[in-house]
């Protein structure tokens, strides 16, 4: 099953190389896919063989990329809403060796693979154009992005480190379904900047992550910039410490630890063009603009 609109907001369609799939932690006791195929009388999960998909579907991505090239832009596709492409079963082997192929023929989408097995993805990587790495700087494929599902503390400890060494690869993180609070600091980069009020009490927040910044180059395709960029994220300032002067603080310890990592330069923020206070505020600390958008609105 595929389809080319989805209601999964963070993604324009679905593909499936086969369907069904077998539980391996807590995040699939209450699993829609295998509720919804159920409901149609599809046993392919847990133990029933999985269920192949028809060539027709084969084909749609191939429009799909057409599609993007024709209209200039990227259509991201969710790879296994109903199964787990990093299955180790041996009737997988061939349908997720034609994926491989699938996703080096369309350059123009984003192929978003989710798994909740990243111990697998190493040796079920086995296409020549994809198996050398990570062992090996020369990635050919720029369009694949891993994710991990992260139900808990301990799935997220168990997960992570597997997927971080694919760190050339745009990666993800899913939280869906969230069976208990977890603790994201340790993934994002640098390490969590707290400051507090002298005392001991918390005041302010950030957190910084590598910037997945690339461009489309002429030719089609996607490549890395040479830069390496940092994006900050500002939780907060607690209101009573707001005017204090903490923030410019809060800036500093930031990228002076992105410094220490490596990071040469981070985007400070999106700015209205006659917000001429912060414009001013940027362009003192050394900020340069970079990049313009036009943004429209309709009445409705």
């Amino acid at each position: 099953m595929m389809a080319e609109k989805t209601k999964i907001n963070w993604c324009d369609a679905t593909f499936n190389p086969w369907e069904g799939c077998s539980r391996v932690s807590p995040a699939c006791d209450n699993c829609y896919a295998a509720r919804e195929l159920k409901r149609f009388g599809k046993n392919c999960f847990g133990s029933h063989s999985r269920r192949m998909m028809a060539e027709s579907n084969w084909k749609k991505p191939l429009a799909w990329n057409r599609k993007a090239q024709r209209e200039g832009r990227r259509i991201s596709v969710f790879c296994g809403s109903h199964c787990d492409v990093f299955e180790d079963l041996d009737d997988l082997h061939e349908p997720r060796e034609r994926l491989w192929d699938l996703i080096l023929d369309t350059p123009n989408l984003d192929w978003l693979l989710l798994t909740k097995r990243p111990e697998n993805i190493g040796h079920l990587i086995r296409h020549p154009a994809l198996a050398r790495y990570p062992h090996h700087d020369d990635w050919k494929l720029n369009n694949l992005f891993l994710g991990v599902t992260a139900e808990t503390q301990y799935w997220l400890n168990c997960r992570m480190p597997l997927l971080a060494k694919w760190n050339k690869v745009p990666l993800f993180l899913s939280l869906e379904p969230l069976l208990e609070s977890v603790d994201l600091g340790p993934w994002l980069m640098p390490d969590r900047c707290q400051s507090d009020n002298g005392s001991g009490d918390r005041c302010t927040m950030k957190a910084g992550h590598p910037g997945n910044h690339r461009v489309l180059e002429p030719t089609g395709g996607w490549r890395e910039t040479d830069l390496k960029p940092q994006d900050s994220l500002i939780a907060g300032v607690m209101k009573e410490y707001r005017e204090t002067g903490i923030i410019a603080v809060l800036y500093y310890e930031t990228e002076k630890a992105n410094l220490r990592l490596g990071y040469q330069w981070c985007e400070l923020g999106w700015n209205l063009e006659d917000n001429d206070l912060i414009n001013r505020f940027d362009m003192a600390i050394g900020g340069k603009l970079y990049k313009k958008y036009r943004i429209y609105e309709m009445k409705i």
